[in-house]
């Protein structure tokens, strides 16, 4: 549906100055809070302070019957003090974060358990994580393409409303 590239910011390459993400294969371009703390480098999109919203293309997916999320990360940096929220829908219903007190990669998903993968922080330096989902059977979580936690999922969609990546709030931040 959608693949955004950190290091390639636009179809016809990588313009560090671009407010707009645009997708390199479905069209569903997301538009980017550029600031001080949130802008194009050369390793790829620095998030610390800000949501950059995905398009309805996006949350439409994830409340589809299956779906897989791929995020790689560079060199992480914990900001927040209580969280660093990945991808989060404005009600909740799906959230991919850290819990920085327990140090813990956490998902979270409408009328299911939590998949929690320890050590955290560590996890998450130059890792490519992805969650593979399925409705009404199991939602599974990789590290570097190892399987690293499960659950099952319930009947029926997420209902996953808006779905962001970042925060505003600094205690849930990251870079």
């Amino acid at each position: 549906v959608a693949y955004y590239c950190g290091t390639q910011s636009t179809r016809g390459g990588h313009d560090k100055e671009a407010v707009v993400w645009e997708d390199l294969v479905g069209g569903h371009d997301m538009d980017i809070t550029k600031n001080a703390n949130n802008y194009f480098s050369d390793e790829g999109l620095r998030v610390n302070g800000a949501k950059h919203n995905f398009p309805d293309a996006i949350v439409d997916t994830v409340n589809g019957n299956a779906f897989t999320i791929e995020i790689l990360f560079g060199d992480f940096v914990s900001i927040g003090s209580s969280f660093n929220t990945f991808i989060s829908s404005i009600d909740d219903h799906f959230a991919l974060f850290r819990r920085n007190s327990e140090n813990v990669l956490e998902l979270k998903t409408l009328g299911n358990g939590r998949i929690k993968i320890k050590d955290g922080l560590n996890l998450l330096q130059n890792s490519l994580i992805t969650i593979v989902y399925a409705q009404s059977d199991v939602c599974t979580i990789y590290v570097n393409g190892v399987q690293a936690g499960q659950i099952t999922t319930a009947e029926g969609s997420l209902s996953a409303g808006n779905l962001f990546i970042g925060h505003t709030d600094q205690a849930k931040t990251f870079d």
